[in-house]
């Protein structure tokens, strides 16, 4: 089994994915995405 991923977010690019997850006019699939990379 791989190791899981560890990225590093910018406050600007947290923010953006937050909006995201959070926009009811976002595709639910890309919000859940957006709330998972978070």
């Amino acid at each position: 089994m791989a190791a899981p991923l560890q990225i590093q977010l910018t406050p600007e690019e947290d923010r953006l994915l937050l909006e995201l997850s959070l926009d009811p006019k976002t595709h639910k699939k890309t919000r859940l995405w957006a709330a998972m990379v978070r």
